[in-house]
């Protein structure tokens, strides 16, 4: 009813459950304060500001007299009247009851004298729970608000940056200590909030690099959620029994925390922070021992990946630029970083809007049926969407510097289903279809792309150090003719045979691979020898993999998404290479041609990151992948694939190499790919 505006019923039924549990429970007791919160929040929306004031100081004194001073349910009270002061403008009773939510919170006598040195001294803060930094976030959430509102507030503007810098920082700090899935997902949710409200802010011209950083290390964390979740021990190889073992004594570290929250005697005090330091260091030395016996997955679940935009800077070279978009409910944020230049610029367009323009774009090139039916209509509804997102997420950042030739794209969420190459710098004429005479962003530019500018930086240092190995390619050709036989599948659980059953034949692929077969030197395998266990054996020996194969996702456990090899009846492999098993490989692979349906096209929800089967490659150790975004008409990846190595054999870089391939393709055919 509250959410409704009914507030006379919501009062009259909140009025009768305090009634009720007062009966059943007493009026002194902690039980009720739920109920009484919930009591004061209705009068504070009603503006009957008395009424809520006195409720919440009744409920802040029962959580005081029963949990303790320092209780997390005293720290939401002490939030809640400061939120009512702000309602009042009452500043002053604001600002006291967020100072003392900073002092219970922290157990430090800060006060609210926001500089520098009281945020390092805050992040550096001993905090008894995770709890307790989530409700300093809300009492630091109000403070921003109220800077804005304050006018006897000198430096506002800056205060309120040292403020949201803060936040960005307690909250991945309060990422880093969660186990619970559940938890964390609530963390992202709260991590994306704080970096809306600092993207969105009015930040002065200079702030443009820090706001880059802050935009790539939030996507670099939800890049890592995956790896630091229940799958992590997938990736890294870790046994079940260690698994079980971490989230024990995490699980008993913060049963610990919370009861050294409650009102206990001075002895039980010391007893459980007794037991509390020796589960924390019980926690580092299994970290200790994982770290040594299983480095892999120590590098997925502990590293963070940290962008620095210097770094950034050094490694780019002087003909290249990284466009990185973030994106909030109402506002598209692009920065475009060049060797010695950061440009930010910001784009009112709704998050539904590009939702939508995104879906038609990607239907436009990847719906046959329709442009066989009306292809004009098709060539203006492609052209004119093409043309739509050149203007509006990327011609106000392009550089002016002619030099600039290359492209390192940074996307965001659903940003990422979308192949920059194809948009258009000049609208079209309606008049007649000719693609051959449009003119692609890929006519100016050789585009690459990657999931944050911290993971591009890993990459960079891995390409360096990367090793040649003296097998050049090896090439895969699977075959889903005999998908079927009974008697290759007597192995195979009902879920494998529905999948398998899904796969059509790739009249293409074999043609496709002969062709690399007689170009490279390598191991070429076709048919029954195109097996999980082929590949197993021989990837890590080459610096060439490519796989003409089908990819099929999982979007519920992206770990489980796989590639899948032509079936043989081998009953310790099911001829799915799935994701997991891929991060796991070594490889020493300089190029990873994933030349499949889909195989780049992941999930892109808060909190879950990018899930595809090209991470798995990345955490594998290759330095560049090649992947479809979408169903992709096999002749036209041969022809692609053909003119992609014979680019290499002229010994063009990479992501040159592939620009050509596709212009010539467009010239080749008519139509677009």
């Amino acid at each position: 009813f509250k959410d409704i505006k009914q507030y006379d019923q919501s009062e009259l039924f909140l009025l009768k459950a305090l009634e009720i549990q007062e009966k059943a429970f007493g009026k002194n007791t902690p039980r009720i304060g739920t109920n009484l919160a919930n009591l004061a929040a209705l009068y504070k929306e009603m503006g009957q500001y008395e009424k809520s004031e006195k409720i919440y100081l009744k409920t802040l004194n029962l959580f005081r007299k029963h949990s303790g001073e320092n209780h997390t349910s005293v720290l939401l009270c002490l939030s809640s009247l400061a939120d009512l002061g702000e309602d009042k403008r009452d500043y002053d009773m604001a600002w006291n009851y967020i100072d003392t939510t900073i002092f219970r919170a922290s157990s430090l006598d800060l006060g609210v004298h926001i500089s520098k040195g009281w945020a390092d001294s805050l992040y550096q803060a001993s905090f008894p729970s995770n709890e307790h930094i989530r409700n300093l976030l809300i009492a630091l959430d109000i403070g921003t608000r109220l800077l804005e509102k304050d006018k006897r507030i000198k430096g506002a503007k800056e205060k309120k940056l040292i403020i949201l810098d803060l936040a960005n920082k307690l909250t991945n700090k309060w990422i880093n200590d969660l186990s619970s899935e559940e938890d964390k997902l609530k963390t992202f949710i709260v991590n994306a909030y704080w970096l809306q409200n600092n993207l969105n802010s009015d930040h002065e011209a200079d702030y443009a690099s820090r706001a880059f950083e802050l935009a790539d290390e939030n996507k670099s964390v939800l890049l890592l959620k995956a790896t630091k979740s229940e799958d992590a021990y997938r990736l890294g190889a870790l046994p079940d029994s260690l698994v079980k073992q971490n989230k024990t004594l995490h699980q008993k570290r913060s049963r610990l925390k919370a009861q050294l929250l409650e009102k206990r005697s001075d002895d039980e005090k010391m007893t459980l922070r007794d037991q509390l330091n020796s589960t924390t260091q019980a926690i580092d030395n299994f970290d200790n021992a994982i770290k040594r016996d299983f480095p892999k997955y120590y590098r997925l679940k502990y590293k963070t990946i940290s962008t620095e935009i210097e770094k950034i800077q050094e490694q780019l070279l002087p003909n290249t630029a990284m466009l990185e978009y973030a994106i909030t409910d109402s506002v598209l944020h692009l920065f475009m970083v060049e060797k010695s230049n950061v440009k930010w610029i910001k784009k009112r367009i709704s998050r539904r809007l590009l939702k939508k323009k995104i879906k038609a774009l990607h239907h436009c090139l990847s719906d046959y049926v329709d442009l066989m039916k009306d292809e004009k209509k098709s060539y203006v509804a492609y052209t004119q969407l093409a043309y739509w997102f050149y203007q509006n997420i990327l011609e106000a950042v392009l550089p002016n510097d002619q030099s600039i030739r290359n492209l390192v794209v940074i996307p965001d969420g659903e940003l990422g289903h979308l192949p920059f190459e194809v948009f258009l710098t000049q609208p079209a004429s309606k008049q007649t279809i000719d693609y051959k005479s449009l003119h692609y962003l890929v006519n100016d530019f050789s585009i690459t792309y990657n999931y944050s500018a911290g993971l591009w930086l890993e990459n960079m240092a891995q390409k360096q150090g990367k090793v040649k190995y003296p097998g050049q390619l090896l090439g895969i050709c699977a075959n889903y003719e005999a998908n079927l036989d009974s008697n290759l599948m007597q192995f195979r659980l009902p879920t494998e045979y529905e999948l398998r059953e899904q796969l059509t034949p790739l009249p293409a692929a074999r043609e496709e691979v002969q062709l690399l077969r007689d170009q490279f030197k390598g191991f070429f395998a076709f048919d029954t020898l195109a097996t999980e266990q082929t590949i197993k054996e021989r990837a890590t020996d080459y610096s060439i993999l490519h796989l003409a194969v089908h990819g099929i996702l999982d979007e519920k456990r992206p770990v489980l998404s796989s590639l899948a090899l032509s079936e043989n009846g081998d009953s310790l492999e099911n001829n799915f290479w799935q994701a997991h098993e891929i991060s796991k490989m070594e490889l020493n692979a300089d190029l990873v041609v994933l030349s499949a349906c889909e195989t780049g096209y992941g999930r892109f929800e808060t909190g879950n990151g990018i899930a595809s089967l090209a991470r798995s490659f990345m955490y594998a150790g290759a330095s560049s992948l090649v992947v479809s975004l979408w169903q992709v008409n096999d002749l036209a990846t041969s022809i692609i694939m053909q003119n992609l190595y014979n680019n290499l054999v002229d010994g063009m870089a990479k992501d040159e190499a592939l620009s050509k391939a596709k212009l010539d393709y467009i010239v080749r055919v008519k139509g677009i790919a």
